[in-house]
């Protein structure tokens, strides 16, 4: 899963490639905020690019940005872009295919599963089925979680694809 609008370079991902990013968007008129998914070579190369990155950029000061707790995989908030690093992120003949997109630019599905024969389910019609399962004999009882969900590109034209190698 890729945008079809691409910035990067061919080699380390640089301050520039954000900034090519954040430009195809707003050439796009795409409503932010803005999120970013990079692979964690992505972000080192980024953070060493980031301290030598002169002009306007110097006086900002993310370090209050870093310490806020975001979740697993926040990287940081660069120009107003939330990024996440990710192990999963796709690559292809040698680079990197990371991602800027704005508002409504993805989308996701939830399904839902039916109770099967003789399981105890509860609620079994919502995002995640609790499953209730005891062995008298072992003197084992589990609760299971099942959730199942898809994302996609839902509007490409909302996102830019981040390409580098190295």
């Amino acid at each position: 899963m890729a945008f079809s609008t691409t910035v990067g370079t061919a080699g380390k991902a640089t301050m520039d490639d954000v900034y090519d990013a954040i430009f195809a968007l707003e050439l796009a008129y795409v409503p932010g905020p803005y999120y970013g998914v990079i692979a964690h070579r992505q972000a080192a190369d980024i953070q060493e690019a980031s301290r030598a990155e002169g002009g306007a950029y110097q006086f900002t000061t993310p370090a209050a940005d870093i310490l806020k707790i975001k979740g697993p995989g926040f990287f940081q908030n660069i120009l107003g872009i939330d990024f996440w690093t990710s192990s999963k992120v796709n690559t292809s003949g040698g680079r990197r295919l990371g991602a800027v997109w704005g508002q409504s630019a993805m989308g996701y599905r939830t399904g839902t599963v039916k109770p099967a024969p003789g399981a105890i389910m509860v609620r079994p019609d919502s995002m995640i089925a609790i499953e209730f399962e005891r062995r008298g004999t072992a003197a084992l009882s589990r609760i299971i979680g099942h959730g199942y969900i898809g994302m996609s590109i839902k509007e490409d034209s909302r996102g830019a694809t981040l390409s580098t190698s190295a």
